[in-house]
């Protein structure tokens, strides 16, 4: 017997000042092939421009949140968390080659800062934080699977609940981290470049004057193959136009912050199974 697979409903919804009837347009034509996708904008709150997407997952009536519910544990297992592996994969994919293009022709860049997953008409919801690029590894299918165990487990009650990844006192130490290493690999970039200049330098000069004493023409004097050269400036241009960016970090999705019926909110670390206060 064939399974139920989920449905994907992507909610972009963009900051009004990026959100041109031009950048909507692009967004539904470059994002047609994900899935059914819906552009909406939102006034903006502050000076920092806030991106926000959404995954309304749809399943019809079957069930695979609550162990409890009969064939929840299989269809989870063998059917959801793959599929949302293969979605964030596509997805942060997605993000990024949009983004990629928008630079090549000159238009607004969109980056998004949260990605909430919601299950089940809001049963469950998780919120992930994307990296710089946007980009979500697909591996945070298990992390909601652990959320989904820590669910079943009672840890996140009985009701609906809300479950942002990592907790929001993780994301700013991890922020600050980030800055820090970003500083010291801009620093050690300098360095390298630096002493690859000054050993080009030696190098040349202990060319020339080997060339001198031998009465010969220096290496670097001698004409390079001008198509040899060609070849490798036009490998250069594709790799440099087609790599996808690279984030300024590994999010760290360890910690949650939960956020019950009432309101009120937990942090919880996975690594240990337990609340921080």
């Amino acid at each position: 017997m064939v399974k139920p697979h989920p449905s994907l409903t992507l909610v972009l919804d963009v900051d009004e000042r990026v959100a041109s009837e031009e950048t909507r347009l692009e967004i539904k034509r470059c994002w047609a092939h994900v899935g059914s996708t819906v552009v909406r904008k939102h006034a903006a709150t502050s000076d920092a421009i806030v991106n926000t997407a959404q995954f309304l997952v749809k399943m019809g009536t079957t069930k695979y949140l609550r162990s409890a519910d009969a064939g929840a544990d299989e269809m989870w297992n063998e059917v959801v968390e793959q599929w949302l592996y293969n979605m964030f994969h596509k997805v942060g994919n997605n993000m990024k080659i949009f983004n990629r293009r928008q630079r090549e022709e000159n238009l607004t860049e969109l980056y998004f800062d949260t990605l909430d997953v919601d299950m089940e008409d809001g049963t469950c919801v998780v919120s992930i934080r994307l990296d710089s690029q946007s980009d979500i590894p697909p591996e945070t299918s298990k992390v909601i699977s652990t959320v989904r165990k820590a669910l079943n487990e009672g840890i996140l009650g009985d009701g609906k609940v809300r479950v942002a990844l990592p907790s929001s006192a993780s994301w700013e130490t991890q922020v600050e981290q980030g800055r820090e290493a970003a500083t010291q690999r801009e620093a050690q970039k300098l360095a390298e470049e630096q002493a690859a200049r000054i050993a080009e330098e030696e190098a040349a000069l202990a060319a020339a004057q080997a060339a001198e004493e031998n009465f010969a023409p220096a290496p670097d004097l001698v004409e390079p193959d001008e198509q040899e050269l060609d070849e490798e400036r036009i490998r250069a241009e594709l790799e440099a136009r087609f790599a996808l960016p690279e984030a300024d970090f590994a999010v760290d999705y360890a910690r949650w912050d939960v956020t019950y019926p009432d309101g009120s909110i937990r942090e919880f670390d996975s690594a240990t199974w337990s609340f921080l206060d």
